[in-house]
């Protein structure tokens, strides 16, 4: 069991042979082991600034920091003095409390004097525990903005010359005494003359004069200090005695109970810590955490303290954009104080102009499920349902590929020497003559005739007008990357309240598409938005979005959160890759499973369930078909025997034991007798019963084989074999094998 130790030291006031008599007499009495005393002087006091280090909390605003550094309320200190802060530092008027006695030129108590005359005027503000700020003037009336400036005497009496500290190292056994008898009773509180006379505050009042104090001991100057915990104990021994806590008792015990070296030192300072409850932890200061607190609880509760976790916010995160019709700056302002509004946090946002839309093909690449066959492809590499194409042209698909009539709708422009809205016009002119087929979702084909270029079978016309939108001249893209916590808004909610349905006129007027029609000549549009020009494109669900990221922005899916949680999930770098083109995947029931595109089945999820999709998806696998072999090939222990079989007869029971039945079948290779153990298997075998063995194996019975149907083997009737007769001279189990 680690053993309480505390720091305890006398105040430069009390440092008297006669007070350090009391001090070891009392550890003494109470059963304390004194472990190490001795004194540190005042020099060294201010040179490493050992005073500054112990009162942390207002040392730091008074000494260790500038104000540049201090996280200042603003509000609070315009409230207050009618000033902006920025320009208060700016100017160079804000000094901590040792910068004003070097701009005043004034001593410590000096300054305390102009700090209880700002205190009395009304001229000082409180931010915070130990945290003060006071407008004092110089000697021209020139105003200052000191912070702490009440620390200055009370560190004078530590550095002032001749003065010191005398310090005792102390250890007990706390089931002896705990750490609050320890204050209580050893020390004393704060206050002497509500300490026990037999303890060492309550000791220095009663004797105070005796002991060679020159004043009597009061709330202020109460001769002794003792750490308030362990912990806090150990702070002391750092910065007093240059201690380490890898070689000090206590901070040994700390770091094997799993406390980070790292928050040892943090922790010197006293820092506000975080514990309990995930959703509404205790925030408190650490040395407030754990006062009074005996070691072994002590080192409980850091080692409880520093494992503690926030629990990890689960976000969702989408690409959206302005579609090149809606980008302008009012758009942008609505995109943004939309996101705002909802909670959503933007990440990125960018321009994506058409000459890079073009060159690398993102707009083919979003819509590749109809792009494909319009610009990415060549007829060639498509997959055309040749009995339809030759139904509705009364063609052969194959003559019209080797002839070079098939083209894809950016050939097709080229060909004819016309652009998108002319190509349009044709194949709506194909469309009216019933020159059109429909081979699947998103995937057609036309005749088109032009005069003098003549006859051609082009794929997916339509798409190039809507392509011309986003790479002609001086089109662009705006797109955002934003995320939000699924606790607070769902995919779904996000795409209907957020985004808005499809049809702008069906969106709520707070969404990003009813708020386009609502206002939209005030918003910079040309027309009003509708179902075809609806403003606003956002990813349909987390999976969709990171596609979108690496389509539009070249994001890695290693490097992308969503993408990191997926591949930390199992799911594979070339099955992100592969999805990314919206393929038609399996999963489910093995027997009849699901067939689905993917962006379709993970539509509106939030990313965890988004991520267990993707990974049992693609985790999945179908059955693996059975491999039958024959009956020639059968050898001795064989096991995970297949076969397809026919009955030379019926099953009977082997003699002197009923329990097996035997039967010979074969293929048109040879023949094995079966050894049978279930009624029911040996209820099929009749002469000419034509079986499906599966999962059999070979037993040798005296040298020759059987090939035994145990309950691990599967017998079903079957409807039809691969031969006709069965090869009856070749029987396997009358081959006698010599055994090992």
């Amino acid at each position: 069991m680690v053993k309480n130790s505390a720091f305890v030291f006398l105040k430069p006031a009390a440092v008297t042979d006669k007070m350090k008599e009391l001090m070891k007499k009392t550890f003494e009495d109470k059963g304390l082991k004194l472990l190490k005393e001795g004194s540190i002087g005042a020099e060294d006091i201010d040179k490493k600034q050992l005073v500054d280090k112990h009162y942390y909390a207002i040392a730091s605003k008074a000494t260790l920091l500038t104000p540049d550094k201090l996280n200042i309320p603003t509000d609070k200190f315009k409230e207050q003095f009618g000033l902006e802060w920025a320009d208060v530092l700016k100017d160079g008027k804000a000094l901590n409390a040792k910068a004003a006695c070097e701009k005043f030129e004034i001593d410590a108590d000096e300054l305390d004097k102009m700090w209880a005359g700002a205190k009395k005027a009304k001229n000082l503000v409180k931010f915070g525990g130990g945290f003060y700020c006071a407008k004092l003037e110089n000697k021209d009336k020139e105003a200052f903005y000191v912070f702490n400036g009440f620390f200055m005497t009370m560190r004078a009496t530590y550095v002032k010359e001749g003065a010191s500290i005398y310090y005792f190292v102390v250890e007990w056994d706390s089931s002896e005494l705990s750490w609050a008898d320890f204050r209580g009773k050893v020390l004393g509180p704060t206050d002497p003359a509500d300490a026990p006379k037999d303890s060492l505050r309550g000791g220095a009042l009663a004797d105070w004069k005796e002991l060679g104090l020159t004043a009597e001991p009061n709330v202020g100057e109460n001769c002794v200090h003792a750490s308030a915990s362990p912990f806090e104990a150990l702070a002391e021994r750092m910065n007093w005695l240059g201690y380490r806590a890898d070689r000090d008792n206590f901070g040994k015990a700390l770091l094997n109970a799993g406390v980070r070296q790292k928050t040892i030192k943090d922790w010197c300072l006293d820092p506000v810590v975080k514990y309990g409850d995930g959703e509404a932890p205790t925030e408190k200061s650490i040395w407030d955490t754990i006062e009074d607190m005996d070691a072994q609880t002590c080192i409980d509760k850091c080692a409880e303290i520093d494992a503690w976790r926030p629990p990890k916010k689960i976000l969702n995160s989408a690409f959206v954009f302005l579609k090149p019709a809606a980008v302008t700056d009012k758009m942008k302002e609505l995109m943004k104080a939309t996101f705002e509004k909802k909670g959503i946090t933007l990440l990125k946002e960018g321009s994506i102009e058409a000459e890079t839309i073009d060159k690398k093909q993102l707009v083919d690449k979003h819509y590749y499920a109809i792009a494909s066959k319009a610009t990415l492809l060549t007829p060639d590499k498509l997959n055309i349902p040749k009995d339809k194409f030759k139904e509705q042209f009364g063609l052969e698909w194959d003559d019209v590929l080797k002839d070079g009539k098939a083209l894809n709708a950016k050939d097709a422009c080229a060909k004819f020497e016309i652009d998108a809205d002319e190509l349009d016009k044709m194949w709506a002119g194909a469309k009216k003559a019933k020159n059109l087929v429909k081979f699947g979702g998103g995937f057609y084909c036309a005749k088109l005739e032009k005069e003098g270029v003549g006859v051609y079978y082009v794929f997916n016309g339509f798409f190039m007008t809507m392509r011309s939108t986003y790479v002609k001249e001086g089109a662009s893209i705006y797109y955002f990357v934003v995320e939000w916590e699924t606790k607070n808004l769902s995919w779904s909610d996000f795409r209907g309240k957020v985004l808005g349905p499809t049809d702008p006129a069906e969106a709520p007027k707070d969404s990003l598409r009813g708020g386009a029609l609502a206002d939209w000549k005030n918003l910079g549009l040309a027309e009003e938005p509708n179902v075809g020009e609806n403003c606003v494109h956002a990813s349909a669900s987390p999976f969709e979005a990171l596609a979108e990221r690496m389509n539009w922005l070249g994001y890695r899916a290693d490097r992308d959160n969503f993408g990191k949680d997926l591949l930390n999930a199992g799911v594979r770098p070339k099955t992100i890759k592969d999805w990314c083109l919206d393929p038609t995947v399996s999963y489910g029931n093995k027997q009849s499973p699901t067939t689905k595109s993917i962006w379709d089945t993970v539509e509106d999820m939030d990313s965890p369930a988004c991520v267990e999709k993707c990974a049992e998806i693609d985790a999945w696998r179908p059955l693996t078909k059975p491999k039958f072999g024959k009956v020639a090939k059968l050898g001795p222990e064989q096991k995970h025997v297949n076969l397809n079989l026919k009955c030379a007869g019926a099953a009977t029971a082997v003699e002197g034991n009923d329990a097996i039945k035997e039967v010979t079948a074969g293929d048109e290779t040879g023949s094995v007798i079966l050894s049978i153990r279930s009624d029911a298997h040996a209820a099929m075998c009749k002469a000419g019963a034509l079986l499906r063995v599966q999962n059999a194996s070979v037993v040798m019975v005296k040298g020759f084989m059987r090939l035994s149907v145990d309950k691990w083997a599967a017998v079903k009737t079957a409807e039809s074999v691969d031969f006709d007769t069965v090869d009856e001279t070749n029987n396997m189990s009358k081959t006698e094998f010599e055994l090992a």
